[in-house]
Parts: C-alpha cells; structure tokens; sequence
C-alpha cells in the first residue's frame, strides 16, 4: 500500500490534517495491523504478571515492583500498553530521558523507511507524516534529518523542542496510565537545557506525576561535581 500511494496527495492530506483511522483506513483497514499490537502487548503484559506475581511471593507485601514504560508517543509500537500498567506493575516511571535513541532515531528511521516505500516523497514530507502520525506534529521538530545534528549532543537538544516534547509524552503517560497506581517519570538533569528541565519539573507536578527520578543532576547544580 504505501509502495502504490500518491506521494503529494499523501503529504497534503497529512499537512491538511489526518487522524489514527485516517492511517488505518490509508493501511487497507487489516485486521492483522491491530492483531499484531495486541499479541506484543499481551505477550509482554502476560510475562510481566509472572514476574510481579513472583516477587511477591518471594519478598513479601512490603517489596515493590515497577517497571519503565517507554515514552508514551511510541509505546505501543514496543509492546507498551500503558492501561495494563496496573495489573504488574506497583508504579509507573515513565523513561522520557533517552530522547536521541528512544525517541529522534525511532523517527528518523520511520521517514527513511516511508522514502524507500515511496520513493516519491521528499525527506521533509516524510518526517511530517511521521510527526503527524505519532502527534509530535505541531511541536516544532526538525524539517530535515541533518538539521537534528545527530553527531553533537549539544546542537541536538538546542534543535529540538526539550520541554514541549516531554511533557507531550508525559501528558499522555499520565492520561493513558491507571489512575490508582503512581508514576514517577524518568528525565534528564544533564545535557538538557535548564530551563527545559525545570519547566519539566513543574509541567510533571502539574498534570498529576507523583514525583521524578533524575539521571544526572549537573544541570541543576551551581557547584562542579567530581
């Protein structure tokens, strides 16, 4: 299917505005599509159960277990089911912190993989339907691969929209999550722009996080650490 579609209608239809079933419809409507994300989430709901189930049997009522969800843009698309969360899992730390390997590769690959489908679309198109499809549409992301400037950090975080693009996902972790267990997401103190981080700080608190985990805290110190 992508291989036969029209590559402007494609792009203008996305630039005009397309929703899930928009793209599911574009699909064929296969019934396999849906098949496929429900066995990975099942599979990985099922053995995640065992494993919960296990460790209290073993440790007692008093020893938690949790698990990492993967940003909340992409989750389904690893297995990730953030409404299952409640039956293995004593919290939820949403890992917003890995944005280059988790979130900027994942989308970078996907618009090289609808330009070898359809060699018709221009790279610019091919991330905006990407965007579109995910909902990073509208945050500002890079109009081309290059201009993420994969190969410097620094340029990379000062590309793309830190603060907006995490609470996106954190928005959504905390909608899609059970409201009964609590969540503690995953963010960068190091790399990040310090005002992302502290935005991100009040933005989590704010729609209804219960606290975050830092990985690296240099930016939100005044001293050096050794």
């Amino acid at each position: 299917r992508l291989q036969s579609l029209n590559a402007r209608l494609l792009t203008t239809a996305c630039r005009q505005g397309m929703g899930p079933f928009d793209f599911l419809q574009l699909l064929g409507g296969q019934s396999g599509l849906i098949d496929w994300f429900r066995f990975r989430t099942e599979l990985l709901t099922r053995n995640l159960k065992r494993f919960h189930r296990e460790v209290h049997r073993a440790a007692g009522p008093d020893i938690i277990f949790g698990t990492d969800t993967h940003p909340a843009s992409l989750s389904l698309f690893v297995g990730h089911n953030h409404a299952d969360w409640a039956e293995f899992s004593d919290f939820a730390s949403p890992l917003v912190s890995h944005i280059p390997a988790f979130v900027v590769n994942t989308l970078i690959v996907w618009a090289r993989f609808l330009q070898e489908a359809n060699p018709g679309l221009r790279e610019t198109d091919a991330l905006s339907i990407i965007y579109r499809l995910v909902g990073y549409d509208g945050l500002g992301l890079p109009d081309t691969i290059d201009a993420y400037h994969l190969d410097d950090q620094d340029r990379l975080f000062r590309s793309i929209p830190v603060k907006d693009l995490v609470m996106q996902d954190l928005i959504k972790a905390r909608l899609y999550l059970p409201t009964e267990i609590p969540s503690y997401p995953i963010i960068h103190g190091e790399g990040w722009p310090r005002e992302a981080i502290l935005g991100i700080m009040t933005g989590a608190e704010e729609v209804g996080h219960d606290g975050l985990i830092f990985q690296g805290t240099r930016e939100l110190v005044d001293f050096e650490i050794t």
